[in-house]
């Protein structure tokens, strides 16, 4: 019997199939190989006991999810704005795991749409929703546009994940932080890992405290490759060009002349140094 994984607690595994869903344990070798199933895993079962784990198209380090079709980021546009480069850590790490990055704008009911204009053009090259989970039926749209698959939300303290997921699901299924009026962040409240079915063949997953999607260990030359900006200029004086110092730098001209966004290019550069200081370039 094959199945896939949508709740993982305690090393139990409630595992969905054809005939229901059925709690399982994997077994032992999975834990002497250092391979333990995860969320989202496809898998075999036999008398309720995990025996073959499915080849993953991608895995998240953080949150330890599998098979992901696409990410739902949010954040919000005001209390607290958004920080432009844990979004664009956020797009470049799953954008590098083959992971389709749907950025969600919340509380656009606080800003003007100049405002929001501003947004569309830093990230016009991705698929960008304004919600407010105050207006139903922005959330109610957001929600009939989702494609069948696996999607991972994620997104700062504060943005509104979890009133998004009450919001999608209809339910009342995780607690909604108060904003600390001495930082402008939402506490951590969420307590749930697993995926919840929001319509026929879509699937949303959450773990608990989850804000930021950390960089996993792409060279410093597939980072250069996910910018999908980049991608459109000439071709650099150098193929080996990480867009930095080197001369005759095409990105780097763009910058200066002000055909790419400032604060995407900036962000680059950091997210570079990052990669640089794991490894010796």
């Amino acid at each position: 019997m094959t199945g896939r994984i949508i709740k993982a607690i305690a090393g139990d595994y409630w595992v969905e199939t054809d005939e229901g869903i059925i709690v399982t344990k994997p077994r032992g070798v999975f834990r002497h190989r250092g391979a333990s199933p995860v969320v989202g895993d496809y898998v075999d079962l036999v008398d309720k006991t995990i025996t073959k784990i499915h080849k993953r198209k991608n895995k998240l380090v953080r949150p330890n999810i599998a098979n992901i079709d696409c990410a739902l980021l949010v954040f919000s546009l005001q209390d607290p704005k958004p920080d432009f480069l844990i979004l664009d850590t956020m797009v470049a790490n799953v954008l590098d795991q083959n992971i389709e990055p749907i950025v969600i704008f919340n509380k656009s009911d606080l800003v003007e749409d100049e405002y929001i204009e501003e947004f569309r053009d830093i990230y016009r090259m991705f698929r960008l929703e304004f919600v407010s989970t105050l207006d139903e039926a922005s959330v109610e749209g957001l929600l009939e546009s989702l494609e069948p698959g696996l999607y991972v939300l994620a997104g700062p303290s504060g943005a509104g994940k979890s009133s998004m997921i009450n919001k999608l699901t209809g339910q009342q299924l995780f607690e909604v932080g108060q904003i600390s009026q001495r930082i402008k962040r939402g506490k951590h409240t969420t307590r749930h890992h697993e995926l919840i079915h929001l319509a026929d063949g879509v699937y949303l997953a959450d773990t608990p405290g989850f804000q930021t999607l950390e960089l996993n260990s792409m060279e410093a030359t597939e980072l250069r490759e996910i910018y999908p900006e980049f991608q459109d200029l000439e071709k650099c004086r150098f193929l080996d060009c990480l867009h930095d110092k080197e001369p005759g730098c095409r990105v780097k001209e763009a910058y200066e002349a002000g055909t790419i966004n400032k604060t995407r290019y900036e962000n680059y550069l950091l997210l570079l140094d990052e990669l640089r200081s794991r490894k010796d370039y």
